[in-house]
């Protein structure tokens, strides 16, 4: 299949967009081209391809190789260009591997480095979203509420369809927030 991408990098972000998308097939394929484009390129290989390839790791309920996978873009998890997301995608692999404790670590990580992000990134959301995943499976529902609540208000006018909006309905039914 031709894609309208020029430059590894480019095709790095693809394949993330693919993984994240659930068509893990195509962002693999998407992800070897981009690694054969620019075999000497850090950043496409060290923590972009890393990103994309935990995001099909994450979908195959396979939390470990996926974080062994993210270990090595530790040292680039600062690095403008990659919006923080490395940290993101191992703060859901140690929730999905059962490490919530990690996964907080991970998630407020991005959160205190926010500068680092556009000025409105999903990434910021979908943290706090996840923090609250966090702090629930740590028994801690206030933290986990105020977590919930920014979700809801940074999404207030949000379809309700979208998945991330209905994660957090579900746990709004199982687990009412106290005003």
């Amino acid at each position: 299949m031709k894609l309208p991408f020029e430059t590894a990098a480019e095709r790095a972000y693809a394949a993330l967009a693919l993984a994240r998308a659930g068509d893990a097939s195509l962002a693999l394929t998407v992800a070897r081209k981009a690694e054969s484009m620019a075999p000497l390129d850090d950043v496409v290989n060290i923590a972009m391809l890393p990103a994309a390839r935990a995001a099909v790791f994450l979908q195959q309920d396979d939390p470990v190789h996926a974080l062994n996978d993210l270990e090595k873009s530790r040292p680039l998890d600062l690095y403008l260009s990659m919006q923080m997301v490395p940290d993101y995608y191992r703060g859901l692999a140690y929730l999905q591997n059962k490490q919530p404790e990690l996964a907080l670590r991970e998630f407020q990580h991005v959160l205190d480095h926010r500068a680092l992000l556009p000025t409105f990134s999903i990434y910021l959301i979908m943290c706090e979203l996840e923090l609250g995943r966090a702090y629930r499976l740590l028994g801690d529902p206030t933290r986990a509420n105020a977590a919930f609540r920014k979700v809801e208000l940074a999404w207030k006018d949000a379809d309700p369809d979208f998945p991330p909006l209905q994660e957090l309905a579900l746990y709004r039914r199982l687990h009412p927030i106290s005003k």
